[in-house]
């Protein structure tokens, strides 16, 4: 018997339009309280992955300092190239000032007061400085994870990664997978928008596939070269479960496979969820499997990783 589906495409589309069209669409209904919900929604979603970085920087420099010493995370900090990155975006002062905290009251304020055409300004100033931020605490993140590596190895590099694990995403997967599928997948959703993805979800009998093509981290990370000089992040050339045993994986790729695959196996049997990257630093389009049974998935994902289906 055909399973009931959770939505229609055109539901799925909708979701997966980009922030910018949600946020036209929602002051063009002419709805003011509606516009500042939907302002709001999208800020959580942007601030929140923000939120994801600081904590993740916060795990590696907690992890360098308790395996390798004060000397060590002294080393580690890469404070320059960060600034350089932060130059290189050509952020105002102003951007980064306004564009680090809430700009809620700002926005609904201007909803009340001005025009759809001065918001839209407003909104479209914000995003880029939401998205500028991101993309500079996510090659914080990467620049950290390449110092282990090259510092210390890949078991180190693999080490780090379960570390920040434990710290932040496995409490935060063992309370996703208590939602239901519609839930989890209007969450994910909001997840990936806000880590600037653009998207489209298609649903079956037992799963969504979440098509993102860049992903708002790996794939936007490697076309803008931040993997080739002066960046320079590093490429982890191991066959290795942390590569997928295929090697020539980008050091920000390895956290799928421990983060979101071999830890989550471990712990509830399937990936969290499952994901299907590219890799060789290609950048090309990647695919979420997010199954409706938050315990299941299909052998290929296990094999990526040299485990077992349990």
């Amino acid at each position: 018997m055909t399973a009931q589906r959770l939505f229609t495409q055109a539901e799925l589309e909708a979701l997966c339009r980009s922030p910018q069209e949600q946020m036209a669409g929602a002051l063009e209904s002419g709805d003011k309280e509606a516009a500042k919900r939907k302002y709001a929604e999208l800020e959580d979603a942007f601030l929140g992955f923000h939120d994801i970085y600081y904590h993740w920087v916060a795990t590696i420099q907690e992890f360098i300092y308790e395996r390798y010493g004060h000397d060590a995370l002294a080393k580690a900090a890469p404070l320059g190239t960060v600034l350089a990155e932060t130059l290189k975006l050509d952020m105002s002062v102003g951007e980064v000032l306004n564009c680090s905290k809430s700009a809620k009251d700002r926005v609904a304020a201007l909803i009340d007061a001005g025009t759809a055409a001065e918001v839209k300004k407003l909104y479209t100033y914000l995003e880029k400085g939401f998205q500028d931020l991101h993309d500079l605490y996510r090659e914080w993140t990467s620049l950290l994870l390449s110092h282990v590596y090259r510092e210390y190895g890949v078991e180190a590099l693999e080490q780090c990664l379960r570390f920040s694990s434990e710290k932040r995403w496995m409490p935060w997967m063992q309370e996703d997978i208590t939602h239901d599928a519609k839930e989890r997948v209007r969450s994910w959703i909001s997840l990936l928008l806000g880590n600037f993805a653009t998207i489209r979800v298609e649903e079956d009998d037992e799963k969504f596939t979440i098509f993102q093509d860049p992903c708002g981290s790996c794939g936007r990370q490697i076309r803008a070269g931040c993997y080739k000089p002066p960046l320079n992040l590093s490429v982890v050339k191991e066959k290795h479960p942390i590569t997928f045993n295929r090697g020539e994986v980008t050091v920000y790729q390895a956290h799928l496979a421990v983060m979101h695959t071999i830890m989550p196996i471990e712990r509830i049997g399937a990936p969290w969820p499952a994901i299907v990257c590219p890799g060789e630093a290609s950048g090309g389009p990647c695919r979420i499997f997010m199954y409706k049974n938050p315990r299941a998935a299909a052998p290929e994902h296990y094999a990526m990783v040299g485990m077992a289906q349990p």
